[in-house]
């Protein structure tokens, strides 16, 4: 499994549990916002890895 396939797995499990989460406890809770905060991140770091792709294919 490559760096984006293991990052999507990543993604996709905390989206879950941020879903159910926020449903359990609510959308303006700490741990919640926390989890919301580390989603963003990865999904960050998920488009500059496929930027990085386009950017090496292209060359």
């Amino acid at each position: 499994m490559n760096n984006m396939e293991k990052l999507i797995r990543e993604i996709e499990e905390l989206r879950t549990q941020l879903n159910d989460q926020g449903k359990r406890r609510g959308l303006r809770d700490s741990d919640v916002l926390k989890r919301s905060e580390i989603l963003d991140n990865l999904i960050n770091q998920y488009y500059r890895l496929l930027r990085e792709e386009a950017s090496n294919k292209a060359h």
